[in-house]
Parts: structure tokens; sequence; C-alpha cells
């Protein structure tokens, strides 16, 4: 229960965060931020787009990943990647993944992460919550979970004050949060 309850407290941050920006620029602060759980599980990141795809590039020791992100605000809409998004994902050699990212923002919050192949199969067909939650990488979305709760809840106060400039910034500088 103890996660639950951190998952609320998560929740709760993500609220107030929603309640102080645009939509837009939400969506950008959650494309930072998921450059952070990058650097928190260990991963270099190479570039982080405001424009452009993919959204992030990051160096692990398997490989490249290209990940595009997504924020859904109330953690209920259905989505479906572009051909644009598939395209910037798209693995450039075995070693290299691809994620179509989507952060659920509701009370717990939650991100699903769905390999490029998986999608592709898809292409065309928007998927709701529960066709990502069954097409995403469970471990990789459990670790990016974590990380995510955790950033949340640590920086729960200072988070409005986290422009998408500064995360990107000090994402490629490799200083996480």
């Amino acid at each position: 229960m103890v996660e639950d309850t951190r998952h609320w407290e998560a929740g709760k941050c993500l609220e107030k965060l929603k309640g102080t920006l645009e939509p837009s620029e939400f969506g950008f602060r959650i494309q930072g931020l998921a450059a952070h759980i990058l650097l928190r599980l260990g991963a270099r990141v190479l570039q982080i787009n405001s424009q452009g795809h993919p959204d992030i590039v990051a160096e692990t020791e398997r490989g490249l990943v290209r990940i595009e992100v997504e924020a859904d605000m109330h953690g209920s809409r259905a989505r479906s990647p572009t051909e644009e998004d598939l395209h910037a994902i798209a693995p450039h050699s075995l070693a290299d993944k691809g994620y179509f990212a989507v952060a659920l923002c509701g009370p717990y919050p939650r991100w699903l992460l769905v390999e490029h192949e998986r999608l592709r199969r898809r292409h065309g067909n928007p998927a709701s919550p529960a066709i990502l939650q069954a097409l995403a990488d469970t471990e990789a979305s459990g670790r990016w979970t974590a990380e995510f709760v955790e950033l949340l809840i640590n920086h729960c106060t200072r988070l409005p004050s986290f422009s998408f400039d500064f995360l990107a910034r000090r994402a490629k500088e490799g200083r996480p949060l």
C-alpha cells in the first residue's frame, strides 16, 4: 500500500503542476521530465527536441534509444502515433530501441512505453490506455513509472519553476534533478 500512497502523492504534485500551465507547456514539461528519467536510469541524453522528431535521443549501454513522448493529462485519451513518430523512433541497428512513451497523468501517474515494432503493426489505429498497457514493455514502463513518481514527489514544490529549457539543458549536461 505504500506504493499506492506514493503514486497518489505524485498525482497530487502533477495535478498542481497542470493547474499552473497551458496544456502544450505541460506536455513540454513532461518531455523534460522524461529526459531526467532516462538520466536516472543511467542513460546519456544526446538530444531533447522541442520541435521535430524524435523528442529524445539517448545513449544506453546497449545502444541508442529514440523516444516520442506524449502526455495524457487525464490518463484516458486514445493515442495514435503518426507516421513521422514511427519513422523517428525506428531502430537504426539491432542494438537500438525506439519507444512511444505515454505519460498517463491521472491521479495515479504512470508511464506506458511501447516499442516501435509493436506500434508499427497497429499503425493508424488509435489505442486506448488499456490497449497501450497491453502493448507496453512492462519492465521499462515500471522503471519509468518508479522514477517518475520519485521525481514528482522529490521536486513537488519546485516543479512549476522547472521550464522545458531548464530541464532540457540540465539533461543534455548530464545533471539529473
